[in-house]
């Protein structure tokens, strides 16, 4: 939260200014050890439900969808020689609110007990509200426009190789991987974003790459939780592989022996695979989770 102030992310509110219309944004902390930039953030809820019984997502607009869909960036990922990932360091909170829609973005702060609680209103697009995926995404899709004719490859993989923040694309050689990596890297700069944690399956492409932008987990291990995620797939670059996470052992490993169906359908849910690459397992268990009913 000290963070948030330094950068100007939130401001106080003024109390001499008349009162307007606010909403007010629940938020607490959320901790992810295998995290290797953000251990912390700082969760808003705007779903909160007001006096009237309406939150702020309710009367919100959340806007088309500008970006291609999930399958589609995967699948055409590999058919690259050479891949690379990354991600847009804080994207969101790049993004400024207009000031007038800034006390819609109101939290109550103060940094320890003994301190009276203050008025904050959060600056920046905020996770938690239902239109900030496009906002976000709208941003890079008018980089895109901006861009198609000084620089019409990183336009297109502005507009087709990124799922919200994450950037997931490749080439065909590593010179020319290089080469964009440096050109979009420097367009997104523009625009305030900055390109971090990069991932390849070539150790050459990554040695071009200042050591502080590279994801610092170069390696994957299925048996806990670190390694490279991509799009919440996990990905071995080393060996340029997908892979997908068994929780069954640790379903099984909880205080109670006793199968249930929640544990089964813990087990069902905890698969995450996107291409449907492991849909005649899933659905084995689909079909047994449908008879236990």
């Amino acid at each position: 939260m000290k963070e948030y102030e330094e950068l100007s992310h939130m401001e106080p509110v003024n109390s001499q200014e008349g009162r307007q219309p606010c909403y007010v944004l629940t938020h607490h902390a959320v901790f992810k050890e295998t995290s290797t930039t953000t251990r912390t953030r700082v969760v808003f809820d705007g779903s909160a439900k007001t006096s009237n019984g309406l939150s702020l997502n309710d009367i919100q607009q959340v806007g088309p969808t500008v970006q291609q869909d999930l399958y589609s960036i995967v699948l055409w990922f590999r058919t690259h020689h050479v891949c690379f990932t990354a991600d847009i360091a804080q994207m969101y909170r790049q993004i400024n609110v207009h000031p007038q829609d800034r006390d819609l973005q109101r939290i109550l702060w103060r940094y320890s007990s003994d301190k009276h609680i203050q008025e904050y209103n959060l600056t920046t697009v905020t996770y938690g509200k239902s239109s900030a995926p496009y906002l976000a995404t709208r941003c890079l899709k008018k980089l895109a426009d901006d861009y198609k004719c000084q620089h019409p490859r990183c336009a297109h993989m502005l507009s087709n190789d990124f799922y919200v923040d994450d950037l997931i694309s490749g080439t065909s050689t590593i010179e020319v991987a290089i080469k964009v990596q440096q050109e979009i890297s420097s367009l997104l700069q523009t625009a305030g974003f900055t390109l971090r944690k990069l991932a390849s399956n070539q150790t050459t492409f990554l040695d071009n790459i200042p050591r502080e932008l590279q994801e610092t987990q170069q390696t994957l291990s299925l048996d806990n939780e670190d390694g490279v995620t991509t799009l919440g797939l996990l990905r071995n670059p080393t060996n340029d592989q997908l892979q997908v996470k068994k929780n069954i052992t640790q379903v099984q490993s909880t205080n109670s022996t006793a199968s249930t169906k929640r544990k089964v359908l813990a087990t069902t849910a905890s698969i995450y695979d996107p291409l449907r690459l492991l849909s005649p397992a899933v659905s084995a268990y689909n079909m047994f989770l449908q008879k236990l009913w």
